[in-house]
């Protein structure tokens, strides 16, 4: 699951690009549940009781919770799925999700300064990073490069200047 990775790479723009509902989780995981439930049969007709599961739990459904958790951590620290990202918010999710994690702390700090240091050069249009910081973009996305740059990969990103506000944004492409 790409939220989950997210969480788990510290990659700040894609964990707030897929944040999923975590109601809607919650109501998935309910069913799923009930339907488990369902499906165990207790048989105690003979001298020890049996009981017999149908169906099992898997990782996907692991993975299903652990995401409805980091949904719901996130949800009340006040973070909302967003296609728009302002870099101020990157900044207060790395403080309060990643703040005692050192080197990833580092690697999105890294990368916060770059975004800042284009301030004269980001108009109110998007435009892909690799175009404002190297003037032309490039034709493949690095893998190694999207995981050392906290996802914020030259190719992958676009960044603007908000003209209401001034605030820095970005968004996967």
């Amino acid at each position: 699951m790409l939220f989950l990775g997210s969480f788990y790479f510290a990659l700040p723009v894609a964990l707030l690009s897929y944040i999923p509902d975590p109601k809607d989780l919650r109501t998935k995981i309910e069913k799923i549940s009930d339907e488990f439930e369902k499906n165990i049969q207790i048989d105690n007709r003979g001298e020890k009781v049996q009981i017999l599961r149908k169906l099992e739990f898997r990782e996907s459904f692991v993975n299903f919770s652990k995401a409805y958790l980091i949904s719901s951590v996130l949800e009340k620290l006040r973070f909302r799925k967003s296609y728009e990202i302002p870099l101020s918010e990157i900044e207060e999710l790395k403080g309060k999700v990643f703040g005692k994690l050192a080197i990833e702390c580092n690697r999105i700090d890294v990368e916060i300064k770059e975004v800042s240091e284009l301030k004269y050069k980001l108009s109110e249009e998007y435009q892909i990073y690799a175009k404002i910081k190297f003037g032309s973009f490039r034709d493949e996305i690095d893998k190694r490069n999207f995981f050392a740059h906290a996802g914020f990969e030259y190719n992958s990103i676009e960044l603007k200047k908000d003209i209401c506000n001034g605030k820095k944004k970005m968004r996967y492409i």
